[in-house]
Formats: structure tokens, C-alpha cells, sequence
């Protein structure tokens, strides 16, 4: 098989492996609102947070920064030793982490429940998340165990482990959910049962640990089946894990950043109200077309920025960067819109069922449409930050994802009085609208030559192209009745194909570049 046949094939896996992960994470959590009430699925989505929180503030950050390359060199130079040490004294210190994160959960759950509503009681909310919590914090130990043995697999060009694991882990949760809904029976699945019922309390909790304890499983019994050998060499003095503590340093504070507003969120969502719910479920929907199109584009272009890079040709790069991110808004300007106009539809045909009614309907499409409309601002913001990056800039990505975060908690705080959880999904779009129009101006001063104003343009060409289709997609399914049942589903079955028709006329009509520069793209890797 030929090189690029091979890169085909494992991008093939990637994608399809993410694809399956991202739909069934979204089946799990479709059943986990449609079982339980709205306090306890607070409750769960919170405390369920919390070891991604805490994995991603204190090593997350300093792992993903260096790790694929530090391994891949290693691999490169037979150096098994550098990567038995890192290996060992980044779990060495996940396993600390743990334990001190699992004595201090009683705190970690009060700092979380500060704002909770007067209408729940507050004594099951902290005793419910508490359990939950000790549960669930573990799992800090192992998704560290999972990111090293991921990236060390794909150092050494293995990737279907890495990408299908985490469909696993999600078959484990749903699982759980069916059990719990098959045992627990009928009666409401609220704080009050769980604070009565251990039975549903460990339902909830025990087969999502489960689920990280098994994916980092696959990925540690993949390593030894592809003859990738670790020892346990907890060397913290070994010159690689000076050289990853050296090389992360902006990176953790850009990870520092993104923590610290997602705590605020949550805050001002108010777990027990259903907020966080709500905000959750909304910025897991928002996140699709991110993930399987935005990330497509990204992952394809920045292998071809750094070559220009490496290669010290500007002209290449600035002419590689001017058509990624005009081809990532011609994907993601017309999905975000199209998303937003149909938020509501969608939420109802996915998850209107049980203890999931129309009013959690409606202010989870309300949130996915704050979220929707800012699809396209994300999408560029993450491209223009691979402008920085490549030219082994991370103070500057820091900079700015530092001011964003922080016009997000300002403007999260303003909106939320007023529009309750969907203003936090607006507080998000309007920082990340900002904040990539600045990003690409910064890059534009640091990098004389990125064409700014042809960018824009092309933007604004874009925009106005995918704000017409979704005002037509808007009329011709807003006569189909109420957003629920059979009526949503036919708004999706008419607004999707019209939207991709109506969009591709228009950037036929406004005579758009991109469409032409999509095509030939797309025949290019055909070949």
C-alpha cells in the first residue's frame, strides 16, 4: 500500500471511530436526561465533571502539549527509556492526583453548588454529588492512562485503539442507564429517591467509572499486542520530563483559562436546576459539526502550514492559511446557521421522551441556538490560533485565549440575569466572535502579510450566503406545526437538504471563490 493510501486509511479509521464515539456519546446522554429528573441529572452531569476538569487543569494541559511529538521522536530514536520515564511519572502523579482529588471531594462539590436554587434541597444535592463524585474522581488515574497510551499508539502509526476505545466506554455508560432504568423501575429517578435508594446512586456512578477504567484498559492490553514495551521508571529528573514540564508552560495556562470559565458556566448555570444540563447537552450538539467538519479541515491544513514553516516559504504559507480558513467558513458558516434555525426540532426528535419534557426541550434548543450561531466564529478562532503554533508560538495563543475566556465569564455574568442558561451560550458566541477577529489581527501584525481584509470579505460573502438559507430554511419549515413529534422530525427531513440547496445557489450566485477552491480540493485527494 502506498503512503498516501496508508494516511487514507488511518484518517478512514480516526473519523469513522470519532464519528461512532461522538453519536453514541450523545445516545448515552440523550438516555441519561430521558431516565432521571432534572435535579439528580444536575447532579450527575457536575459531579461528572469533575475529574475531566481536574485531569485536563493539572495535567491535561502539559500532556497534550508535547506528548504525540516527544514519543513519536523517541519511537524515531529507539529511546524506549524517555518514554518509560515520562510515562511513569506523568501516571505517578495522576495517581496523587486522584487520591488527593477523592479526600477532597466534599470541597470540590461546595465550590460547585455555591449558587444552587433554594427549590432543591441542598443537603441531598451535596450528599448525592458527593457520592458521586468519590465515584467518579478515579477516573483522573485512568483517562491519564488513556492519553499516554493513545498517544504513545499513535507515535508508533497505530491508531484504531485510540479512536474506537472510546465507543466502548460509552456502550459501558448505556448500559448502566438501561440497568438502572430496568431495576429502579417507574418511581421518580430524583435527589430524593437517590438520597434513599444506594441501589441508584451506584447505577449512576459505577458503570460510567467502568466505562474509563475499561477504555484505558484497551489501550494498555493494544500497546502490548503491537510489542510496545513501558517499564516502570518513575525518573522525574529524566531530561524528557524536564523537556515536557519546559515546553508546556503557555500551554497550561491556556488550559488554565479554558477551566476556569467552564467553572464559572457552571456556576451560573446553577446545578439542580437543570441549567447545567441544559448547557451541557446544548455544547455537546454544538460540538458535532465542530468535531467531524471544522476538525477535518484543521487536521489537514496545519501538517501543510508547518511545512511551510519548516520550509521558511511565506508565500506558501500565507496562501495555504487564506484558503483553509476561507474553506473551514464556506463548511461551518452555513452548518452553524442551519443548526441554529432548526435548534429546537432537533432537540425534541433526539431527546423529548420521559422524564425529558418540553420545557427542558425548550430551553436546551434555546442553549444550542446561542451555541449554533457562534459554530463558524469557533471553527476560525481554533484555525488562526494554527497560524501561531506553527511558528512555535504558544505565549500569544495564551493571550488571547486568556482574554476570551474572560469577556466570556464578564458577558456570562451580564446575560445570564436576563436570559438565564441560553445567555451563557451567548456570553460564548460573542467572546469567540471577538476573540477570532482579534486573533486574526494580532497573527496579521506578528505575520505582515495574512490578508485580513480578503478574509473578512470573503466572510462576510459567506455569512450573508448562509444567513439567506437559513431565513429560507426558517419559512419553509415553520409551517409544519410545533416543534415536537412528527412535526420536528419533518423540519429536519425538509431543512437539511434545502439548506445545502439553497446555500450552494447562493454561493453560485454571489459568484464565491470558495466554491470552486472546495472542488478542486476535493478532486486532489480523490486521486
Amino acid at each position: 500500500m502506498t503512503a498516501r493510501g496508508g494516511l487514507a486509511r488511518a484518517n478512514l479509521v480516526v473519523a469513522t471511530g470519532t464519528l461512532l464515539s461522538r453519536l453514541s456519546g450523545l445516545v448515552r446522554f440523550g438516555f441519561l436526561v430521558q431516565i432521571v429528573a432534572n435535579d439528580l441529572a444536575d447532579a450527575f452531569t457536575t459531579a461528572n465533571n469533575l475529574p475531566n476538569v481536574l485531569y485536563e487543569l493539572v495535567l491535561g494541559g502539559v500532556l497534550a502539549a508535547t506528548l504525540v511529538p516527544l514519543f513519536t521522536r523517541h519511537a524515531t530514536d529507539g529511546d524506549s527509556e524517555a518514554t518509560s520515564a515520562v510515562f511513569s511519572v506523568a501516571a505517578v502523579a495522576s495517581a496523587v492526583l486522584t487520591v488527593v482529588a477523592v479526600i477532597a471531594s466534599p470541597l470540590l462539590v461546595r465550590l460547585y453548588t455555591v449558587t444552587s436554587p433554594e427549590t432543591v434541597d441542598r443537603d441531598r444535592l451535596v450528599g448525592t454529588m458527593t457520592f458521586l463524585a468519590v465515584v467518579f474522581l478515579p477516573q483522573v488515574f485512568f483517562y491519564s492512562l488513556t492519553f499516554l497510551a493513545s498517544a504513545l499508539l499513535n507515535a508508533h502509526g497505530h491508531f484504531f485503539a485510540a479512536a474506537w476505545a472510546p465507543v466502548a466506554n460509552n456502550v459501558v455508560g448505556i448500559a448502566g442507564l438501561a440497568a438502572l432504568a430496568a431495576v429502579v423501575g417507574t418511581t421518580p429517578r430524583d435527589l430524593a429517591l437517590a438520597a434513599l435508594d444506594p441501589t441508584l446512586r451506584w447505577l449512576l456512578a459505577a458503570p460510567t467509572t467502568a466505562g474509563i477504567v475499561l477504555m484505558a484498559g484497551v489501550l494498555l492490553v493494544s500497546l502490548r499486542r503491537n510489542g510496545i514495551v513501558v517499564r516502570f521508571r518513575p525518573d522525574r529528573h529524566h531530561p524528557a520530563v524536564r523537556e515536557v514540564l519546559r515546553l508546556s508552560g503557555w500551554t497550561i495556562g491556556y488550559v488554565v483559562a479554558n477551566q476556569l470559565a467552564l467553572y464559572a458556566m457552571t456556576v451560573l448555570a446553577r446545578p439542580g436546576s437543570f441549567g447545567v444540563t441544559a448547557y451541557q447537552v446544548a455544547f455537546l450538539l454544538a460540538q458535532v459539526p465542530i468535531g467531524l467538519l471544522a476538525m477535518s479541515v484543521i487536521t489537514t491544513f496545519t501538517p501543510e502550514l508547518a511545512r511551510a514553516r519548516a520550509a521558511r516559504d511565506k508565500a506558501r504559507f500565507l496562501a495555504r492559511f487564506e484558503q483553509g480558513l476561507r474553506l473551514l467558513l464556506a463548511v461551518m458558516l452555513p452548518a452553524g446557521f442551519g443548526l441554529a434555525v432548526l435548534a429546537r426540532p432537533l432537540v425534541s426528535t433526539l431527546l423529548q421522551a420521559g422524564a425529558f419534557d418540553a420545557a427542558d426541550a425548550e430551553i436546551t434548543g434555546a442553549t444550542l441556538t446561542g451555541f449554533a450561531w457562534g459554530v463558524g466564529a469557533v471553527a476560525a478562532y481554533l484555525f488562526v490560533l494554527r497560524g501561531f503554533t506553527t511558528h512555535a508560538d504558544t505565549r500569544t495563543p495564551f493571550v488571547i485565549n486568556a482574554f476570551e475566556n474572560a469577556l466570556n465569564i464578564i458577558l456570562g455574568v451580564a446575560l445570564v440575569g436576563t436570559f438565564g442558561v441560553p445567555g451563557l451560550a451567548w456570553s460564548f458566541t460573542i467572546a469567540y466572535g471577538i476573540s477570532s477577529v482579534g486573533a486574526l489581527a494580532i497573527l496579521a501584525r506578528k505575520l505582515p502579510g495574512v490578508p485580513v481584509r480578503r478574509v473578512l470579505g470573503s466572510a462576510g460573502r459567506l455569512g450573508l450566503a448562509a444567513l439567506v438559507m437559513a431565513e429560507i430554511v426558517w419559512l419553509a419549515t415553520s409551517s409544519f406545526g410545533g416543534p415536537t413529534g412528527g412535526a420536528a422530525l419533518a423540519r429536519l427531513v425538509v431543512g437539511v437538504p434545502l439548506g445545502v440547496a439553497v446555500y450552494l445557489v447562493c454561493l453560485v450566485v454571489l459568484r464565491a471563490p470558495e466554491l470552486r477552491e472546495a472542488a478542486i480540493r476535493l478532486r486532489l485527494h480523490a486521486r
